[in-house]
Protein backbone atom coordinates (compact mmCIF):
# COMPACT_ATOMS: atom_id res chain seq x y z
CA UNK A 1 0.00 0.00 0.00
CA UNK A 2 1.15 3.62 -0.13
CA UNK A 3 2.94 5.51 2.29
CA UNK A 4 1.08 7.63 4.49
CA UNK A 5 -2.02 5.91 3.48
CA UNK A 6 -4.12 4.57 6.91
CA UNK A 7 -7.50 2.89 6.12
CA UNK A 8 -10.23 2.91 8.89
CA UNK A 9 -13.21 0.45 7.72
CA UNK A 10 -16.44 1.07 8.01
CA UNK A 11 -19.71 -0.36 8.07
CA UNK A 12 -22.15 2.22 5.62
CA UNK A 13 -25.51 0.86 6.98
CA UNK A 14 -24.45 -0.16 10.20
CA UNK A 15 -25.35 1.20 13.45
CA UNK A 16 -22.18 3.77 14.19
CA UNK A 17 -21.03 2.70 10.61
CA UNK A 18 -19.05 -0.19 12.81
CA UNK A 19 -17.11 -2.52 9.85
CA UNK A 20 -19.21 -5.81 9.76
CA UNK A 21 -17.58 -8.18 11.25
CA UNK A 22 -15.73 -10.66 10.54
CA UNK A 23 -13.24 -8.13 9.03
CA UNK A 24 -10.38 -5.31 8.76
CA UNK A 25 -11.21 -2.92 11.25
CA UNK A 26 -8.04 -0.75 9.41
CA UNK A 27 -4.53 -1.13 8.56
CA UNK A 28 -1.89 1.82 9.67
CA UNK A 29 1.47 2.16 8.33
CA UNK A 30 4.35 1.21 10.98
CA UNK A 31 7.47 3.55 11.71
CA UNK A 32 9.23 0.53 9.22
CA UNK A 33 8.90 0.99 5.55
CA UNK A 34 6.11 -1.69 3.67
CA UNK A 35 5.21 -2.74 6.85
CA UNK A 36 1.67 -2.18 8.58
CA UNK A 37 -0.44 -3.08 11.70
CA UNK A 38 -3.81 -4.70 10.66
CA UNK A 39 -6.69 -4.85 12.96
CA UNK A 40 -9.02 -7.80 12.32
CA UNK A 41 -12.09 -9.04 14.28
CA UNK A 42 -14.81 -11.29 14.39
CA UNK A 43 -18.18 -11.44 16.89
CA UNK A 44 -17.02 -15.50 16.89
CA UNK A 45 -13.82 -17.67 17.28
CA UNK A 46 -11.36 -18.29 14.07
CA UNK A 47 -8.60 -20.29 13.56
CA UNK A 48 -5.75 -18.15 13.11
CA UNK A 49 -4.99 -19.90 8.98
CA UNK A 50 -8.15 -18.44 8.32
CA UNK A 51 -8.37 -14.93 9.79
CA UNK A 52 -4.47 -14.76 7.95
CA UNK A 53 -6.56 -16.07 4.83
CA UNK A 54 -9.07 -13.16 5.22
CA UNK A 55 -6.88 -10.72 6.23
CA UNK A 56 -5.13 -10.91 2.86
CA UNK A 57 -8.16 -11.60 1.02
CA UNK A 58 -9.53 -8.59 2.12
CA UNK A 59 -6.41 -6.47 1.71
CA UNK A 60 -6.12 -7.81 -2.32
CA UNK A 61 -9.94 -6.69 -2.74
CA UNK A 62 -8.88 -2.85 -2.43
CA UNK A 63 -9.13 -1.58 -6.22
CA UNK A 64 -9.60 2.36 -5.59
CA UNK A 65 -7.69 3.53 -8.03
CA UNK A 66 -7.56 6.87 -6.78
CA UNK A 67 -5.60 5.94 -3.70
CA UNK A 68 -3.60 2.67 -5.26
CA UNK A 69 -2.16 2.58 -8.54
CA UNK A 70 -2.37 -1.12 -8.60
CA UNK A 71 -4.15 -3.63 -5.79
CA UNK A 72 -2.29 -3.98 -2.65
CA UNK A 73 -0.56 -7.21 -2.12
CA UNK A 74 0.66 -9.06 0.86
CA UNK A 75 3.79 -10.09 1.15
CA UNK A 76 4.15 -11.99 4.14
CA UNK A 77 2.48 -11.37 7.72
CA UNK A 78 5.63 -10.85 9.66
CA UNK A 79 3.47 -11.07 13.14
CA UNK A 80 0.52 -12.72 13.94
CA UNK A 81 -1.11 -12.50 17.67
CA UNK A 82 -4.56 -13.64 18.32
CA UNK A 83 -6.56 -11.54 21.26
CA UNK A 84 -8.68 -14.37 21.71
CA UNK A 85 -10.88 -15.71 23.72
CA UNK A 86 -11.36 -11.94 24.42
CA UNK A 87 -14.25 -11.13 27.10
CA UNK A 88 -13.99 -13.78 28.97
CA UNK A 89 -17.72 -14.54 31.07
CA UNK A 90 -18.28 -15.74 34.10
CA UNK A 91 -21.62 -17.43 34.54
CA UNK A 92 -24.22 -16.44 37.34
CA UNK A 93 -23.98 -19.64 39.18
CA UNK A 94 -20.00 -19.09 39.56
CA UNK A 95 -21.11 -15.36 41.05
CA UNK A 96 -23.45 -16.86 43.58
CA UNK A 97 -20.82 -19.46 44.64
CA UNK A 98 -18.39 -16.49 45.11
CA UNK A 99 -16.67 -15.99 41.97
CA UNK A 100 -15.50 -12.69 42.96
CA UNK A 101 -14.53 -12.92 46.56
CA UNK A 102 -11.82 -15.47 45.88
CA UNK A 103 -11.11 -13.81 43.04
CA UNK A 104 -10.39 -10.48 44.93
CA UNK A 105 -8.74 -12.81 47.57
CA UNK A 106 -5.45 -13.39 45.33
CA UNK A 107 -4.63 -10.11 45.92
CA UNK A 108 -1.45 -9.53 47.99
CA UNK A 109 -0.99 -13.57 48.31
CA UNK A 110 2.64 -13.88 47.65
CA UNK A 111 3.54 -9.90 47.99
CA UNK A 112 1.59 -10.35 43.96
CA UNK A 113 -1.45 -7.76 42.88
CA UNK A 114 -3.30 -8.02 39.96
CA UNK A 115 -5.27 -5.85 37.77
CA UNK A 116 -7.44 -6.79 34.56
CA UNK A 117 -10.54 -7.51 32.82
CA UNK A 118 -11.16 -9.95 35.07
CA UNK A 119 -10.68 -7.49 37.73
CA UNK A 120 -12.88 -4.53 36.52
CA UNK A 121 -13.89 -4.11 32.71
CA UNK A 122 -12.12 -4.28 28.95
CA UNK A 123 -11.87 -0.33 29.31
CA UNK A 124 -8.32 0.96 30.17
CA UNK A 125 -9.22 4.22 31.72
CA UNK A 126 -11.44 2.43 34.24
CA UNK A 127 -9.08 -0.35 34.38
CA UNK A 128 -6.33 2.82 35.21
CA UNK A 129 -9.07 3.66 38.04
CA UNK A 130 -9.19 -0.09 39.71
CA UNK A 131 -5.48 0.58 39.77
CA UNK A 132 -5.08 3.60 41.53
CA UNK A 133 -8.12 3.15 43.69
CA UNK A 134 -7.87 -0.54 45.14
CA UNK A 135 -4.81 -1.81 43.80
CA UNK A 136 -1.81 0.57 44.57
CA UNK A 137 -3.27 1.06 48.00
CA UNK A 138 -2.87 -2.69 48.39
CA UNK A 139 0.51 -2.02 47.23
CA UNK A 140 1.68 0.90 49.26
CA UNK A 141 0.46 -0.60 52.50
Amino acid sequence: MPAGVSLANAGADTLYHLPPLPGIYGAQATAVPGLWDIKYGSTQWLADAEVKRRVVADIQRLHDRATFSRPPRVEDIVVFTAHTPFELHVTAEDIAAGFYTTLGSLQGRNHTFYNGAAFDTHDSSLLWQFTKNHVLPLVLA
